[in-house]
């Protein structure tokens, strides 16, 4: 499960992050929820490329930073409820925060580990972002193209949310026909069928353990 989780999420963080750092132009209204990930994505830039070479030799270091200016970019609960699906509505308050829990420390580490794959000349460009409200929710499907060299344009959407007073979130990513959640959810699921539901959040835990303790 672990190696084929990591494969899926690399692809769809180095291609997400890639074209985020590549914004050229953006929206300037206040209902965009695009300038909510160009602010978070500029502060990065700015603290990665000041400190590239000790976050290089500190995975601890890298992890923090990314923790703190990416990690409210999405909301984990919400990816959780939605990689779940029918396990989410049996599984006890404390399954669904442990899973929670290891999910975005997933997401963090290998969001870490796609900036080193940003060449800059990665570029993104954005359709005109549409946005529905649910009761007191707003949902936003950011659709974009994103380009490498000047090469085949790769469609990408950027699912998003705005609860009450907060900002808006992410929670998926599609990348041309790939879905983050989907994939996640197939991958989750077959793990939960074989180890369990506690087993899998054990398993989780022990390859995040990993991760965040090498240097």
């Amino acid at each position: 499960m672990n190696i084929r989780l990591k494969s899926l999420t690399r692809t769809f963080i180095c291609l997400g992050l890639a074209a985020l750092l590549g914004i050229s132009s953006i929206s300037s209204a206040t209902e965009d929820p695009v300038p909510v990930i160009k602010s978070a994505v500029d502060s990065m830039v700015v603290s990665f490329t000041a400190d590239r070479q000790q976050l290089e030799n500190s995975q601890t270091r890298l992890f923090d930073l990314v923790d703190r200016i990416a990690g409210p970019l999405f909301d984990f609960d919400y990816i959780s409820k939605l990689v779940l699906a029918g396990n989410w509505k049996t599984a006890t308050l404390k399954q669904r925060r442990e899973f929670a829990h290891e999910l975005k420390r997933l997401l963090i580490a290998t969001y870490a580990i796609a900036l080193f794959q940003y060449t800059g000349n990665e570029t993104m460009s954005f359709d005109e972002t549409r946005i529905k409200q649910k009761k007191s929710i707003k949902f936003a499907n950011v659709r974009g193209k994103f380009l490498i060299d000047n090469g085949t344009p790769i469609d990408m959407v950027y699912s998003m949310l705005q609860k009450p007073g907060e900002n808006w979130k992410i929670y998926n990513l599609t990348v041309a026909d790939l879905n983050m959640v989907l994939n996640y959810r197939n991958v989750i699921q077959s793990s939960i069928h074989k180890d369990g539901f506690d087993g899998t959040i054990a398993l989780m835990k022990t390859n995040n353990d990993r991760s965040y303790s090498s240097e």
